[in-house]
């Protein structure tokens, strides 16, 4: 397929770009295993990534942002296509487009890295600090949560 530009058009069904996320993020993360599917139903088209420890949330949506054909626009109350990717492969400027509708991540933690976290959110630590200023009734739980939700986990 080509495009009104003349440069070849290469297009990834959401099972493809499902494979090309897990290769890249299997690339960026070798020591975490990734878990990619495709929703059904009403979720048609989006994808859900999930792991446990390794990097961080906004690591991996950043990573995966680009494999979105669309995004959800609430103040529209619809979805708005996003730009294809221009590559050059092979010395050929080559537009992908992705088919993916948009991407859930779901981080979970070993029972590893939360004993590790809450050795670290200590009375006097950055996410202890945090958590006191946010109220939280239990200071220890939500300074560990903040320590997990901003630490990098990979090996």
């Amino acid at each position: 397929m080509t495009n009104s530009t003349t440069w070849p058009v290469v297009e990834y069904n959401v099972k493809k770009t499902a494979q090309q996320i897990r290769t890249t993020l299997r690339t960026s993360y070798p020591d975490t295993s990734f878990r990619v599917r495709m929703s059904r139903g009403t979720g048609y088209g989006w994808l859900d990534i999930a792991w446990t420890d390794g990097p961080t949330e906004p690591a991996v949506m950043e990573l995966t942002a680009r494999f979105q054909s669309a995004r959800f626009d609430s103040t529209a109350d619809s979805y708005q296509p996003m730009l294809p990717e221009l590559y050059l492969i092979d010395g050929v400027p080559t537009e992908i487009r992705y088919h993916c509708r948009g991407i859930s991540t779901a981080r979970t933690y070993s029972p590893d890295a939360r004993e590790w976290a809450q050795r670290h959110a200590q009375p006097g630590t950055d996410s202890w600090h945090r958590a006191e200023r946010l109220g939280y009734p239990d200071t220890a739980d939500l300074a560990t949560r903040i320590l997990l939700e901003e630490t990098n986990l990979t090996s």
